[in-house]
C-alpha cells in the first residue's frame, strides 16, 4: 500500500562517491572540450606576442641604425643644440665720406627673402621654392641651388638667402602667399646706397654678395655675405665690413622659435667709415667739365686727376661715360647690364683714370728733359735748329714738328715751351735710350702707381727689349729697334710708349714737388663707429716711393720751361694763358689710328698736365679726352676747372 504523497521510486539524495549521473558526465565533457580550447587559445596568444616583440625590435633596431649611422652627424648637432641655437648677425657696413665729410655712401632699409630649413620639411620646401619661383619670375634651380649649398655647408641652418634687395612689390607678393610658403619669410635688413650717381661709381665701386671664389678665400665669409666688389668697396672691404655677431635663439620642443637675444660680447661691430681724399664739390664739377667736353669735341672719353704733389692724395679722381652703382646693389639686372656692356664705343664701366693705357705725346718730354739734364746730355742752354723737318736713317725717314712747323733755334726752355719734336728728337739720341729707360721707371712708367682701387695698368716704357716682346703677339710690328727713328718717337710720346693718366699726375707731382715719387691714394682716414669724427681716426700717411734720381736744380728748369709754355712769349696752351692762377704745363697730342693722303693721323688724343700755383706748387693734374683732337680742347677743359678752383676753394 502506497503512502500518501510518495512515489514508487525515488531518486537518492546524496550521489554515492566513484558514481555519476548522465547529468554529471555531460558537464564533465563540456569542461575537458573547454580547456582544450583555452590551451590553444593560450599558444596563440603567446605567438602573437612574440611577433609584435620581434617587430618592435626590429623596429628600434632599424632606428638605431638610422639614427646612429645614416643621420648621426645631424642628430648629434640636434641633441647639443636642443634647446639653443646661435645665429650670425651682420654689421652695418661702414659709411664713406668725401674729405670735407660729405655722404658718399650709406646705408638705408632692405628686405631679404630667406627661407628656415628647420620649420618645414623637404616636400614643403620644395613646393615654397618653385612657389616664391614663380611668384618673383626667378629661375627654380637658382633658388634651389642656394638652398642646397647653404643646407650642405651646415645643415643645421636656420637661415638660407633667397633674394637680396627684394622690391616692394616682390615683398608684397610674397606677404600676400605666406599660409603657402612653409618656411620663407621677410627678413628687414640694410642695403648700400651711393649718394652721387655716376660722378663716383668709379672710384667707389659697389657691393654685392661675395662670391665662391672670394668665400674660398676668406674664411670669415659664409653664402650670402655682402662684399665689396669694385673700387673703393673691394680694396678696404675688411675695414667697412665690419664684424659680425651672434644671436641666441631659444626654440621649443617643436623647433619653433621662443625667444632670441645677443649675450654680453656677441653684438655685431659696424664697419669702419671711411673718408675719401676726394673733394666731393670738385669731383662733381670736373665730372661734368668732362661730360660737356666729350660732347663739345667729339671724344669717345675722358678722364681728370687733381694730386696733392706733398700727400699724394687724390682731391679729383673722374672718370667719364660712367654709370649708376646703385644698379649694382643686390645684383644687376640682366637687361640694366646689357645695356652697359652695349655701348662699345664710350664704356661707361671703364675707368679711365687708371686702366687707359694710351700714348702720352708731347707731355713724355718732360722726362726726357728731366734725364738728359740729369745725364748731362743737355743742358739749359744747349741749342738746336727747329726746321720743321729733319731726315734720319741715312736721309730716308721724315721726322718732323707737328704740323711741320719750324721753330728755328731753340734752348731747352724753348723747346719745353715750344713742345718742340725735333729739340726732343735730337735730346734723345744725345741721352740713348739705354740711358732714358731707368728715368721712365723711375717716374712710374712700366708700374702701377699703388693707388687704392682695383684694376690699374701698368703702361709700357720704350725700349729695345719691350719693342722686342711686343712683336711676340703683334705681327705688324718690327722687332728691330731702330737707334734714331725708334728712339725720336719714343722721346716723343709715341711709338710703343703708353701711359695712364694717374701715372701722368703722379709724375707731375714729382716734377713739382723736386723729385719725390709719391704712392697716390683716394683714402684720408678711417674711424670706427664709436667715434665721433674722421678726425679722430686714424690717417693715411704719405708715402714716398721714389725720391732722389733727378736733383730739384734739374727739375726747376722742366718747371720753368712748362711755365713758359702756359704764359709768356713762347706759350702754346693759349687756355692757360689767363687762368685765375698761374699755372705750370704741357699739352700732348697723341697720335693713333691711320695716316690721311699727307701723312697725318686722322685721330688723336688731347691730353693736358701740369700743376698749380707755378711758384707755390700744392696740386698737379691732368685732363684726358679720348680721341678729343687737338690738345688745347683739353687745355680748355682744364682752365675752365682751375677757375673754378680759385673762386670756389
Amino acid at each position: 500500500m502506497k503512502r500518501a504523497g510518495t512515489t514508487e521510486k525515488t531518486k537518492p539524495k546524496h550521489a554515492v562517491r566513484g558514481t555519476y549521473s548522465w547529468q554529471d558526465i555531460s558537464c564533465l565533457e563540456g569542461q575537458m572540450v573547454g580547456r582544450s580550447e583555452s590551451k590553444t587559445e593560450t599558444v596563440w596568444r603567446t605567438l602573437y606576442l612574440y611577433i609584435a616583440v620581434a617587430i618592435v625590435f626590429a623596429y628600434l633596431t632599424i632606428g638605431a641604425v638610422n639614427l646612429q649611422l645614416v643621420n648621426g652627424r645631424e642628430n648629434v648637432l640636434r641633441s647639443e643644440r636642443n634647446r639653443l641655437e646661435e645665429q650670425l648677425v651682420h654689421p652695418d657696413r661702414g659709411v664713406i665720406y668725401d674729405r670735407n665729410g660729405e655722404k658718399l655712401a650709406i646705408n638705408v632699409p632692405s628686405f631679404n627673402i630667406v627661407l628656415d630649413p628647420g620649420s618645414a620639411d623637404e616636400q614643403e620646401i620644395d613646393k615654397s621654392l618653385n612657389l616664391v619661383a614663380g611668384l618673383l619670375n626667378r629661375d627654380p634651380a637658382e633658388l634651389t641651388g642656394r638652398y642646397e649649398e647653404a643646407v650642405a655647408e651646415e645643415p643645421l641652418i636656420r637661415q638660407v638667402l633667397l633674394v637680396s634687395d627684394a622690391s616692394r612689390d616682390e615683398v608684397l607678393s610674397i606677404r600676400s602667399h605666406e599660409d603657402d610658403l612653409k618656411g620663407i619669410s621677410i627678413e628687414y635688413t640694410s642695403k648700400r646706397q651711393y649718394i652721387g650717381g655716376d660722378m663716383f661709381s668709379h672710384l667707389l665701386g659697389y657691393t654685392g654678395e661675395a662670391s665662391v671664389e672670394q668665400i674660398e678665400n676668406n674664411q670669415d665669409l659664409i653664402p650670402g655675405d655682402t662684399v665689396g666688389k669694385d673700387g673703393i668697396e673691394f680694396f678696404y672691404d675688411d675695414l667697412l665690413r665690419g664684424t659680425k655677431g651672434v644671436k641666441v635663439i631659444e626654440l621649443d620642443a617643436g623647433m619653433n622659435v621662443v625667444n632670441e637675444y645677443l649675450n654680453e660680447g656677441t653684438a655685431p661691430v659696424a664697419g669702419d667709415s671711411l673718408y675719401l681724399s676726394i673733394d666731393a664739390q670738385a669731383q662733381k664739377k670736373m665730372f661734368e667739365i668732362l661730360t660737356g667736353g666729350i660732347e663739345k669735341y667729339k671724344a669717345t672719353g675722358a678722364a681728370a686727376v687733381l694730386e696733392d704733389v706733398q700727400t699724394g692724395e687724390l682731391l679729383v679722381s673722374a672718370s667719364a661715360p660712367s654709370f649708376d652703382n646703385n644698379l649694382f646693389v643686390g645684383g644687376i639686372s640682366a637687361e640694366n647690364y646689357a645695356a652697359l656692356t652695349a655701348d662699345t664705343e664710350g664704356l661707361p664701366l671703364f675707368n679711365r683714370v687708371i686702366s687707359a693705357q694710351v700714348p702720352p705725346g708731347s707731355m713724355f718730354k718732360t722726362i726726357v728733359a728731366s734725364a738728359a739734364l740729369q745725364e748731362g746730355a743737355v743742358t739749359r742752354n744747349t741749342v738746336f735748329n727747329s726746321t720743321g723737318v729733319i731726315y734720319l736713317g741715312n736721309g730716308t725717314y721724315p721726322f718732323q714738328e707737328y704740323h711741320q712747323h719750324a721753330y728755328g733755334p731753340l734752348d731747352l726752355i724753348g723747346g719745353i715751351a715750344k713742345s718742340s719734336n725735333i729739340y726732343f728728337c735730337y735730346t734723345m739720341i744725345e741721352l740713348g735710350i739705354d740711358a732714358f729707360v731707368p728715368y721712365a721707371e723711375f717716374f712710374g712708367i712700366g708700374s702701377p702707381s699703388g693707388l687704392d682701387i682695383p684694376g690699374e695698368m701698368t703702361g709700357r716704357v720704350p725700349s729695345p727689349e719691350n719693342k722686342l716682346a711686343l712683336a711676340e703677339t703683334s705681327p705688324w710690328l718690327d722687332p728691330i729697334w731702330y737707334p734714331e727713328g725708334d728712339s725720336c718717337n719714343s722721346a716723343i710720346g709715341q711709338g710703343i710708349t703708353t701711359v695712364t693718366p694717374i701715372q701722368v699726375a703722379n709724375w707731375m707731382a714729382a716734377i713739382a714737388n723736386g723729385g719725390k715719387v709719391m704712392k697716390p691714394h683716394l683714402t684720408h682716414s678711417w674711424v670706427s663707429a664709436s667715434a665721433e669724427s674722421g678726425q679722430n681716426g686714424s690717417v693715411v700717411e704719405p708715402v714716398v716711393v721714389r725720391e732722389g734720381k733727378v736733383s730739384d736744380e734739374n727739375l726747376a728748369i722742366v718747371r720753368e720751361g712748362m711755365r713758359n709754355s702756359a704764359s709768356g712769349p713762347l706759350s702754346v696752351i693759349v687756355p692757360f694763358r689767363s687762368t685765375k692762377i698761374p699755372v705750370a704745363g704741357k699739352t700732348g697730342t697723341a697720335e693713333f689710328g691711320v695716316k690721311d693722303e699727307r701723312g697725318y693721323y686722322t685721330k688723336t688724343h688731347a691730353w693736358v698736365s701740369g700743376f698749380f700755383p707755378y711758384d707755390n706748387p700744392k696740386y698737379s693734374f691732368v685732363v684726358f679726352l679720348e680721341g678729343g683732337g687737338e690738345s688745347n680742347n683739353a687745355a680748355q677743359l682744364a682752365a675752365d676747372f682751375i677757375n673754378w678752383w680759385a673762386d670756389n676753394r
